[in-house]
């Protein structure tokens, strides 16, 4: 017992010591030679098994089974107390992930439910909204705050929506249904429908695209929001008069989509952090956004397989889609329906 406090070195080289005084003492009788060093392979070839169980079980925590255990029954006393921690930190780890997990599902709950809570006053505050913009009002003042109640109800709208796709996103619980995709002709309708809107931003899209179709094998409905979230991205904080470049590529099997500008606000969020929910670039939150779109879109992005990446340089933004490249040239008969759970 005393032996077993002693540092690692210094019990190494006691057991080094015994090792050799056992050899001096066998070697006086030739019978107790093989006996003893077959003894002693033995014990090594014992202890190198148990290491080994200990790295394989370590490996398999490290690539995402903190529910594994190690059977510590026999082992030496060194491999007993390091294979015990392992087994309390995969514990650790299982009950963290759990937790996590459980407070993902609750937030998306109460993410749900307050959002249908809304629903229902909202509606009827934009539905009277509309009735009272049918009125024939004359006073000025009455007719500016009937615009601006309209104008935030929308808004408020917008957001609800945003909160709940969010959550839904996040939690992979929105349907999947895949079919064959042009990329570039999605994107070309896209920049079709923010043509007025990146005219009255002041912003010039550059697009470059390869002199063919490229696919891919994506839900439609998720990757025009999308390719929406980061237009809409580019409107609210891109400053006036610049160029937003859009760029198109087929690389190493994968269609890539870059959209790139320059802020109007000073980027002082890192990347990462900028794609979680309800965070922003304009700090002093001027812009009319939610701080949702990038969230969403990287969430998408994820659900149907494909990466979603960001880089800032100084005030230079740019956002990355990648999804791998659909090469069947024939149009499938119907989409692939999956259910993300």
């Amino acid at each position: 017992q005393a032996a077993a406090h002693w540092p690692m070195t210094r019990r190494v080289v006691w057991l080094f010591l015994l090792y050799l005084l056992g050899t001096v003492l066998t070697g006086l009788t030739i019978f107790l030679i093989p006996v003893y060093q077959g003894f002693v392979l033995w014990a090594l070839c014992r202890w190198v098994r148990q290491w080994r169980t200990i790295r394989e079980a370590t490996g398999e925590i490290v690539g995402g089974k903190p529910e594994t255990h190690i059977d510590t029954d026999g082992m030496y006393r060194d491999l007993w107390e390091h294979a015990g921690q392992l087994n309390d930190l995969g514990a650790a780890i299982s009950s963290a992930v759990e937790e996590r997990l459980r407070s993902e599902r609750f937030k998306a709950e109460l993410i749900t439910n307050v959002s249908h809570d809304l629903k229902t006053p909202l509606t009827s505050i934009i539905n009277y909204v509309d009735l009272l913009k049918k009125e024939e009002i004359q006073a000025p003042k009455a007719r500016e705050y009937i615009e601006v109640l309209d104008r935030k109800s929308q808004r408020l709208k917008k957001l609800t929506e945003d909160l709940v796709e969010a959550s839904k996103a996040s939690t992979g619980s929105l349907a999947v249904v895949r079919e064959r995709l042009g990329f570039t002709q999605l994107l070309d309708q896209a920049l079709g429908e923010y043509q007025e809107k990146f005219e009255a931003s002041g912003l010039s899209p550059v697009l470059t695209t390869p002199d063919h179709e490229l696919y891919v094998e994506a839900d439609g409905r998720h990757l025009w929001r999308i390719i929406d979230n980061l237009l809409g991205n580019c409107v609210k904080y891109a400053m006036p008069g610049t160029r937003v470049y859009l760029d198109v590529k087929a690389w190493d099997g994968n269609v890539c989509l870059s959209v790139k500008n320059v802020s109007k606000d000073p980027l002082n969020v890192p990347a990462e952090q900028l794609m979680e929910r309800f965070v922003r670039g304009d700090v002093s939150r001027s812009a009319e956004g939610s701080g949702l779109g990038l969230s969403i879109a990287r969430s998408l992005t994820e659900l149907q397989g494909g990466v979603f990446r960001l880089d800032i340089d100084g005030d230079l933004f740019k956002a990355v889609v990648t999804f791998p490249e659909c090469r069947d040239r024939e149009p499938q008969a119907e989409g692939t329906q999956e259910q993300m759970q």
